[in-house]
């Protein structure tokens, strides 16, 4: 950052980073964490589902084709 006010808000970020911001992007990154991973949970589980109902539809495909 340039001049004084960015060189005061870098000292701030220096000296107190630990305290203060440390803190604040823990919570942040564990929220978005949590975010993600519950995305992924869910598009998981419907690609589970179908995965499911193809080898549904191809083991009933496959009896009604293969009965001599």
């Amino acid at each position: 950052m340039a001049g004084p006010i960015g060189e005061e808000i870098q000292g701030f970020i220096d000296s107190n980073g630990k305290d203060y911001i440390r803190p604040v992007l823990d919570r942040k990154i564990g929220e978005l964490e949590e975010l993600v991973l519950s995305v992924m949970k869910k598009e998981l589980d419907t690609i589970v589902n179908l995965g499911a109902l193809i080898g549904f539809l191809l083991g009933i495909i496959n009896i009604l084709f293969n009965e001599k």
